[in-house]
């Protein structure tokens, strides 16, 4: 079974590259209604000689947890494709959510190093914090909740957009 671990921004290699701006606009409406945001499932991993986590899914969720101008976030670390997240362990969470998030578990288990060593040799991006610096440059309203809220409210348009890279 899974646990929940607490890691630093340095310590996750980003697993998918791109974001949606609607998605995020998503994770900031639940954090507003006081609701439980589930923690991103990630797996260990070794990287240059170190222990690290490469995240499965919740790239979003990481991102906004970023853009509070945190240093560390909450995850869940699975031993295997097969250790999903369930209902007993996350009770606030709906069974369509855990489903999406249970299948991104399962499916990514085994490429994902592969699209993490894409994203370093294209865009010489090792952990998190590079991901979210190379994503700021290029989308600056990403830097903060307050930013991506004023930018949108002038921009509504952005979140039915797609963006497939961050750099």
């Amino acid at each position: 079974m899974g646990q929940i671990i607490e890691a630093r921004f340095t310590e996750i290699l980003p697993g998918e590259n791109g974001f949606v701006p609607g998605l995020i606009k998503n994770v900031i409406d639940f954090s507003k209604r006081e609701t439980k945001i589930l923690p991103p499932p990630v797996r260990k991993t070794t990287y240059k000689k170190q222990e690290k986590f490469i995240h499965l899914d919740g790239r979003h969720r990481l991102l906004f947890r970023k853009m509070q101008g945190l240093d560390t976030t909450e995850l869940y670390l699975a031993d295997s494709p097969g250790d999903l997240m369930t209902e007993s362990q996350f009770p606030y969470a709906s069974s369509y959510y855990l489903g999406e998030t249970n299948s991104h578990l399962s499916r990514r288990w085994h490429h994902v190093e592969t699209e993490h060593l894409w994203i370093n040799q294209f865009g010489g991006i090792v952990d998190f914090n590079d991901l979210f610096v190379a994503l700021t440059k290029r989308f600056p309203y990403m830097r903060t909740i307050e930013s991506f809220e004023n930018y949108i409210k002038r921009n509504p348009e952005e979140l039915t957009k797609a963006y497939g890279s961050v750099y």
